[in-house]
């Protein structure tokens, strides 16, 4: 015999789903895996739990589209690169679509990001080959993608440096 929600369950279930959009940007799959965590024992509560993000996604509280935007600006803003957010936004049920536009739009940020990103961590050129490797090999793990961190590498080589030392072209 299978249990059904009722109309108050659901309710509880909409303004659940509205609380937990209040607080961050959730995307279709986040919000249903915390939905559901609040209803193990209904056989039904996936019907339930879809009827309510329907409903979310069309009065607009709940949005992949606007989630993956906020989410890739925001791991951007920390110093993650392209491949990274990608792969995060896709653990997280956004389609390749989206990620692609959303990527697309961060896209003219990359080489300033990457720099900052390199500078901090390490601020002067590598002496060596082990050293430029150990550097690109965090870069690479940082999420940015062997183009670019090619690239910075490429102009770190190739900038001139004035008197007091600092990189001319940055």
């Amino acid at each position: 015999m299978s249990m059904s929600l009722t109309d108050e369950e659901i309710s509880k279930l909409y303004n659940t789903g509205v609380r937990l959009l209040s607080r961050r940007e959730h995307s279709v799959k986040e919000l249903y895996t915390k939905l559901r965590s609040r209803l193990p024992s209904h056989s039904n509560g996936d019907v339930a739990i879809e009827a309510v993000i329907e409903r979310l996604s069309e009065t607009g509280y709940l949005s992949d589209e606007r989630f993956a935007m906020v989410y890739a600006r925001s791991r951007a803003m920390r110093g993650f690169g392209a491949d990274r957010i990608a792969l995060e936004l896709a653990d997280k049920g956004i389609s390749s679509d989206f990620q692609e536009v959303v990527l697309a739009e961060l896209e003219a940020g990359w080489p300033a990001l990457i720099f900052n990103v390199w500078r901090k961590k390490y601020g002067k050129r590598p002496e060596d080959f082990t050293e430029k490797n150990k550097q690109m090999t965090f870069l690479r793990y940082r999420g940015f993608r062997a183009e670019d961190v090619r690239q910075l590498f490429s102009q770190l080589d190739s900038s001139v440096q004035d008197a007091t030392g600092l990189s001319v072209g940055f």
